[in-house]
């Protein structure tokens, strides 16, 4: 208490005052100074607890990932109803204890259309706040242009139905064919933009030929299971001690617990001894999608690499330079797969921060995956943060391995995996390609 006390006076007072006086240059009126002030005051108790755990353990507490809701939603992917739960714990902690409002974004792995119709539907009557935007189903971008335009009607008209039926204000977002490929240039987001608002027009009076009655009966099972989420959640950490009242005390609470945990004892799915899991009540396209891509990787290895590997003591680090965390955990589980321990190193995470894990993790290798165009400079600053620490680690890097040369005329990038490959990093256009360097550690780490 003396702690909270002293925070409350100095940190929660300035982030208090700052957001007060923000609103107040706006001409904010009574209440919605005396909102945000409370938001900025519980804002800045949060952000110096955090900092001072920190100080402690860095990769236990950051004030973003204590606050974003990266942790509580996406985490929580097997089971769509435990997903939309965490949206409603979102909205208690920001409007009943804050006084404050929330919006609610989602899509990029919502492929099948009933899902991705009926969670619009279910979230717009979770939430009476308008939404922000549904994300373009990216991870459906499998080929050219010519067929990924395909994929982006698929999925634009479905958002654009949904929005007819119950307009819950999310802004549809359509993708630039190119996203699988490379960062698009102006005129791909321009052709998806005027794509989109062509489809829209050609959408009218669709809607009649559409029976959204399955989709509806969807969306109640998923609210029912949500609001399952949010009470075993918050009846639990009432009995814990935990109050539940107090914005602080949950958002430290929930960080620390981890949306996997949160799922696995909150969520409305029954609980399967054999497996020792949750069976999802809707299941999400994300797990489906992953647990496939993973079985898929793991066979085209083949026997032969695979034995090679058997009671191997291999510790990995795996990590995006990006929020693109798909291929991630595709890596994670094929990792799993073969018995090799693998090491959160993060999402859109600092090369610093993913040196600074690989080091107290004592790994053998670094696993990075990337999206985002910026595969060789991310590489360059990795590289000399771990020579500054003292290490040498193979980096296996794989992704889209391009960058946009910084002394280039266009807005096009280039193929970076050969200066990658002269600059040391083990290149893997597949998982194929990382077995050799692999199976090479697992030979030393048994010599030594």
């Amino acid at each position: 208490q003396e702690i909270v006390s002293i925070h409350a006076r100095k940190t929660a007072a300035l982030f208090g005052f700052a957001a007060w006086g923000a609103a107040r240059c706006l001409d904010a009126d009574a209440s919605q100074l005396e909102s945000l002030e409370r938001f900025g005051h519980h804002y800045g108790l949060a952000f110096q607890l955090a900092d001072d755990l920190a100080d402690r353990d860095p990769g236990e507490c950051s004030i973003l990932r204590v606050l974003t809701p990266k942790e509580a939603v996406s985490r929580a992917r097997a089971d769509l109803a435990s997903a939309l739960g965490a949206a409603m714990i979102e909205r208690y902690l920001v409007e009943d204890l804050l006084d404050c409002r929330v919006t609610h974004c989602y899509g990029h792995h919502y492929s099948t259309p009933a899902l991705r119709y009926a969670f619009q539907q279910a979230l717009g009557q979770a939430s009476p706040q308008p939404g922000s935007m549904v994300y373009g189903n990216t991870t459906s971008y499998r080929g050219g242009a010519a067929e990924n335009y395909a994929s982006l009607a698929g999925y634009l008209a479905i958002d654009i139905a949904a929005q007819k039926a119950n307009p819950t204000g999310h802004a549809i977002n359509p993708v630039p064919v190119t996203e699988n490929e490379r960062i698009p240039d102006i005129d791909e987001i321009t052709d998806a933009q005027l794509f989109a608002g062509r489809l829209n027009e050609m959408a009218q009076g669709m809607a009649s030929t559409v029976d959204p009655g399955e989709c509806n009966l969807l969306a109640t099972t998923l609210l029912d299971g949500a609001t399952t989420f949010k009470n075993r959640l918050l009846d639990d950490f009432a009995e814990s001690g935990i109050n539940t009242g107090d914005p602080v005390e949950m958002f430290l609470a929930i960080r620390r617990i981890g949306g996997k945990n949160l799922e696995r004892w909150y969520g409305p799915g029954h609980w399967d001894e054999s497996m020792q899991r949750r069976v999802p009540l809707v299941r999400s396209d994300t797990s489906a999608e992953i647990e496939h891509a993973v079985s898929v990787s793991f066979d085209g290895l083949g026997v032969h690499g695979a034995e090679q590997l058997q009671g191997n003591d291999l510790t990995l680090v795996v990590a995006s330079t990006d929020v693109h965390e798909h291929s991630k955990l595709v890596l994670e589980g094929v990792f799993a797969g073969l018995g090799i321990r693998t090491i959160d190193g993060g999402v859109s995470v600092d090369p610093d921060d993913l040196a600074k894990t690989a080091e107290s993790c004592q790994a053998d290798a670094i696993a990075l995956t990337t999206y985002n165009g910026v595969a060789l400079s991310y590489f360059g600053r990795l590289t000399d943060e771990l020579k500054e620490r003292g290490l040498s680690l193979p980096v296996l890097i794989g992704g889209q391995l391009n960058e946009i040369p910084e002394q280039s005329d266009s807005s096009l990038p280039v193929d970076v995996a050969p200066e990658l490959e002269r600059q040391g990093a083990v290149v893997c256009r597949s998982i194929d390609d990382a077995m050799p360097a692999l199976i090479e550690l697992c030979r030393s780490k048994a010599r030594k």
